[in-house]
């Protein structure tokens, strides 16, 4: 029945673009007690979802206990060059385009699982999990056979790279394990920990996230710390400068998962959004998840660094936005955009600011306006 079950989930997981089944030899990681250690040091930032749920990850039938395998499989996604044809662009990671990989991989992993059950004749368990799922992915996908554990801490396939997102079913039967164990392809080469704008990479396999673009721009529900808002660039959602450099990824040949034809958006245009435009622009889209006030965020960053004159009143109008975390980023990127011109509507929003994390922050940046 075991031989049936993995032509069964090849077939149909095919039909929806993922690669796989690649099937996990236990139920039980191999990293968790160095993911405990990863904790512990703090390298999670305020992903606290993380610590409150570590328990969880010591084995898959803590969530699914009538479990006996775990089928991996990827979805690779595109990787097309950016357009730059907008002056004032901001960057989005490849990932991110189309829509949202949570969907995408539940819907194709839910289509399967029926499809299993209907050829089978019988019902048969499946658990789908996609990402936010307490289970230690990459560590089961690397037991069954999917890639190594690369440098830039990501899973990598000897034939599409880095560029894919991981999913699982978990069953309630028992289907052999995928034999073949990818070897560690790094070898000698650093170029994703020489590459990375913040120094998150601060060793081999491990990501300090607290400086790291993607999540700084994603997760980080905060503050973007202000010694690392220039390394940001242009990048207004995400980074891929560790996969960018990678060799695996150089000469993979990836099958895009959306039609998208930009990976880049008008940062200037982006200020502009109140909840309600955010919402209808965005909805069943990555930033739907991370929100309006993320978001914009970023953009300010962004135009800060560019220096986009054109965003100078969108920005001033966030200066009276009721987040303050916006009204802070506001006023560091026209202290960046105009400099001494802005000192005085700096200056004013420092004055009415209610916020005292804001309000510091704006300090620092009246007196970069007044220098500048």
């Amino acid at each position: 029945m075991g031989s049936d079950v993995l032509s069964i989930l090849r077939r149909h997981a095919q039909a929806h673009g993922l690669v796989g089944p690649f099937v996990a030899r236990k139920l039980t990681p191999d990293t968790w007690e160095s993911f405990c250690k990863w904790l512990d040091a703090g390298f999670a930032g305020d992903m606290v979802y993380l610590d409150r749920r570590r328990n969880e990850r010591r084995d898959v039938r803590y969530l699914n206990p009538r479990a006996r395998s775990l089928a991996v499989f990827a979805l690779p996604y595109s990787c097309a060059s950016p357009n730059t044809e907008t002056m004032h662009s901001g960057l989005i990671s490849p990932h991110a385009m189309g829509e949202d990989y949570h969907h995408r991989c539940r819907n194709a992993l839910k289509r399967v699982v029926d499809a299993l059950r209907t050829e089978l004749g019988t019902h048969v368990d499946g658990w789908i999990h996609v990402d936010t799922a307490p289970i230690l992915e990459r560590d089961f996908a690397r037991q069954a056979g999917l890639g190594w554990i690369g440098k830039n801490t990501l899973l990598i396939n000897p034939d599409f790279g880095s560029r894919f997102h991981i999913c699982e079913i978990a069953l309630s039967i028992d289907i052999p394990a995928t034999p073949v164990v990818v070897p560690d392809g790094c070898g000698a080469c650093t170029r994703c920990l020489d590459s990375c704008p913040t120094g998150a990479l601060v060793a081999p396999r491990v990501l300090d996230a607290r400086r790291c673009i993607s999540y700084l721009t994603i997760e980080s529900k905060g503050s973007i710390p202000r010694d690392l808002r220039p390394a940001l660039a242009t990048r207004l959602f995400g980074c891929d400068a560790c996969q960018e450099v990678c060799p695996w990824n150089q000469k993979a040949t990836v099958r895009p998962f959306s039609d998208a034809t930009t990976l880049a958006m008008d940062v200037v245009e982006i200020l502009t959004l109140d909840e309600e435009s955010f919402r209808s622009r965005f909805r069943s889209s990555p930033f739907e998840r991370t929100g309006r006030t993320r978001l914009l965020r970023n953009a300010a960053v962004v135009a800060g660094n560019i220096r986009a004159q054109k965003a100078t009143g969108p920005l001033l109008h966030l200066l009276k936005d009721t987040e303050p975390l916006l009204r802070e980023h506001a006023a560091w990127a026209l202290a960046r955009v105009r400099g001494p011109e802005m000192a005085e509507a700096i200056q004013s929003a420092y004055e009415r600011e209610t916020d005292a994390r804001a309000r510091s922050d704006m300090a620092l940046s009246l007196r970069d306006a007044r220098e500048s």
